[in-house]
């Protein structure tokens, strides 16, 4: 169980990178905000690093686990994309991790973060070149421009967490892309 401070420091130390980036982000003004020591921050964290990797941890580990499957079949999440629906609670955890999002697309410059969402992107890509090359009736791309569709569209579901307001915005931000992306014309035409 986290501690008041620790959830301080968390809390400060996040709207600190939202603000400044990991880069620039000042630890002697995320303990100034916190109202503690550097010390007191030490017995805590390791570093910086180790802060930032605390707040987006959550995050990453729900992207991640979209990406991927325990006995190598091919996710939930990535079957819905290629067939062009939505799957309405992984966009809703998007939008619950909104904050984390922006920090990995906007502030995770200086962590090994830095290259999430392409990491993301690649992996994602891999994972519907192997699902699509096993479907007869799929339409034959290469893996270069699955990449290239697959980076796009996660990018705009990323921005459309950062743009939107509220969940009901991000909804129809979602469905518009769909629509736009229409997958399902790309893949068997």
């Amino acid at each position: 169980m986290k501690d008041e401070i620790t959830e301080s420091i968390i809390e400060c130390g996040k709207n600190e990178f939202l603000e400044n980036g990991f880069e620039k982000a000042s630890l002697q003004e995320i303990c100034k905000k916190s109202n503690i020591t550097t010390g007191a921050f030490y017995r805590r964290f390791k570093s910086k690093t180790d802060l930032f990797e605390t707040i987006v941890s959550p995050s990453v580990l729900s992207v991640k686990n979209l990406v991927s499957s325990p006995n190598d079949d091919v996710p939930t999440f990535i079957r819905k994309v290629l067939k062009g629906k939505q799957d309405e609670d992984t966009l809703l955890n998007f939008f619950e991790h909104r904050d984390n999002i922006i920090l990995l697309l906007n502030a995770a410059e200086g962590t090994k973060y830095a290259e999430f969402f392409h990491n993301v992107a690649k992996s994602m890509s891999d994972v519907a070149y192997k699902y699509l090359s096993s479907m007869e009736e799929a339409h034959e791309i290469s893996e270069e421009e699955l990449h290239i569709f697959m980076s796009s569209y996660l990018q705009a579901i990323f921005e459309a967490v950062v743009h939107a307001q509220n969940k009901d915005e991000y909804r129809t931000y979602v469905e518009n892309l769909n629509k736009f992306y229409n997958w399902e014309k790309i893949l068997t035409d």
